[in-house]
């Protein structure tokens, strides 16, 4: 039988069930591999997958939607399905429901089933593959386009979703599609508390793509690469895309000064400004590093594009390591921030680079600075300490940090891209939460996070953190320059006194 899609994307197309996919129906959701998640015995009888096609079938009637079942263009074989229900439709336990197998999500665990066709706004997002199309990244080519027909078709208010709490995969799946976790919620199907994530529409968001990327084995490589990657960064949906520290050379410090100075570009030259033509043509911010031709002798520099090509940030690494191969390196003289234009309005932007997030100066700063989101490239190993400093600095400034490292594979480096969105505590609500919004794996890939600026805005007016109940005139020490044992080295830079 020859399919009809109502919606393709480059390797897929979407159709609508029938009466006559019962077989395929059993195919997908009969497997044991794909269930195994979903429910809580693992497997679907004959009878719960009719009924499970029998409900999808029924949400198209009334509400337009289904988890469409998902062809593969190439060879018109299934891959599974993937697709939306209205929000809090109802399954009966052990019926089955929208749990997914390893790269998909947690759908409805809701009680009542909305009573007219296209009265829902909130719809909860899906998608089940066959084994043999898993890893394939079809899982978030899927998803993105039924998030798309979701906001643009359907005109939907929001999204939902969720996942097995051993199913890991499906979790980082939904932060890289711009989801934010919400909490745990009890699913019956499985008798268990799964993590649950949104999307809304409109809100006033910074998406951020961290490009955990290897670097290649020249500039030309690295250009290559990188242009690729901020086309797929732009394909996720990204206001902004982010580096890892010092791309342009891979963060490769030879020994000779000369070789050094040889691999340094210009801040104006050619490297550049082939990302300057990508922001303005994919209408998205760029963050590029750069090992920076400088007079003084080359830098450690992030420059901050902006959607139209135009540089509104320049800022060198002001703590060089100088302990080790960045001695070479001339440090930055200051912090900056730059108001970056995007489609939620101006955000206030600042950066740190990899040792500076060490020193709680330096995002105190940009905070005093007015800035809203820090920007930190990274090449190091990013474990639990680091990690902690960057939740602290998030927190005690209110300040959204996004780390960009390199992934495994990288000498010295591991990884674990991070964003805190610096917002403790939610209005209404008893406790803390966790801030941490995204921690990326060890694997190459790009991580989308989305920092909700109107959340994090009204968060900054009312607590009790940042600059509010400072005592600047009690802090004289802190720009001393004396430096006393034991932290007394002899390679530091400034003379000791």
């Amino acid at each position: 039988m020859k399919r009809e899609y109502f919606l393709t994307t480059e390797r897929l197309g979407f159709s609508w069930w029938t009466g006559e996919d019962l077989e395929l129906a059993k195919s997908l959701w009969g497997d044991p591999q794909v269930c195994r998640y979903i429910c809580a015995a693992g497997q679907f009888s004959d009878d719960e997958v009719r009924k499970r096609m029998a409900l999808e079938m029924e949400n198209g009637q009334r509400h337009h939607v289904q988890y469409w079942p998902v062809f593969e263009l190439e060879t018109g074989r299934m891959a599974g399905c993937c697709g939306l229900r209205p929000h809090g439709s109802w399954v009966e336990e052990g019926k089955g429901d929208a749990k997914a197998g390893p790269e998909e999500q947690r759908q409805g665990d809701g009680e009542q089933q909305t009573e007219e066709a296209g009265a829902c706004r909130i719809y909860e997002l899906g998608v089940h593959l066959k084994p043999e199309f898993w890893g394939r990244g079809i899982a978030a080519e899927a998803c993105r386009a039924a998030i798309r027909y979701a906001f643009g078709e359907l005109d939907a208010e929001g999204l939902f979703a969720g996942h097995h709490p051993d199913n890991q995969r499906s979790g980082k799946l939904l932060e890289r599609l711009g989801f934010v976790y919400m909490g745990n919620e009890f699913y019956s199907p499985t008798g268990l508390y799964h993590p649950s994530y949104e999307k809304r529409r409109g809100r006033r968001s910074l998406k951020t793509a961290l490009l955990q990327i290897l670097p290649g084995n020249s500039l030309e490589e690295n250009l290559e690469k990188g242009l690729f990657w901020c086309r797929e960064a732009k394909k996720a949906g990204a206001d902004l895309a982010l580096f890892p520290e010092m791309w342009s050379s891979g963060y490769d410090m030879p020994e000779s000064v000369e070789e050094l100075e040889h691999k340094a570009v210009a801040a104006d030259g050619p490297f550049v400004k082939a990302f300057a033509n990508a922001a303005r043509e994919l209408s998205m911010a760029i963050g590029i590093t750069i090992l920076e031709q400088h007079p003084e002798g080359p830098r450690n520099t992030l420059l901050l594009l902006d959607r139209h090509g135009e540089c509104v940030l320049s800022y060198a690494k002001v703590h060089t390591c100088d302990f080790g191969d960045e001695c070479c390196l001339t440090p930055g003289e200051g912090f900056h921030t730059a108001d970056l234009d995007t489609e939620a309005g101006a955000v206030r932007v600042g950066a740190m680079i990899c040792y500076d997030r060490e020193f709680p100066e330096s995002a105190r700063i940009l905070m005093l600075m007015g800035a809203e989101i820090v920007l930190v490239p990274n090449a190091c190993p990013m474990e639990i300490n680091r990690l902690s400093q960057l939740r602290g600095r998030a927190y005690e400034n209110m300040i959204g940090i996004a780390t960009c490292n390199y992934p495994q594979g990288k000498p010295d480096c591991n990884g674990h891209s991070s964003a805190f969105d610096g917002v403790a505590y939610l209005p209404g609500e008893e406790g803390s939460r966790d801030m941490c919004i995204l921690e990326a794996d060890g694997e190459e890939g790009l991580w989308l996070a989305e920092f909700d600026l109107e959340l994090l805005r009204s968060y900054r007016r009312q607590e009790v953190h940042g600059n509010a109940y400072r005592r600047p005139e009690l802090y004289g020490l802190l720009t001393e320059d004396t430096v006393r044992p034991p932290f007394v080295r002899k390679d530091r830079r400034k003379p000791v006194l």
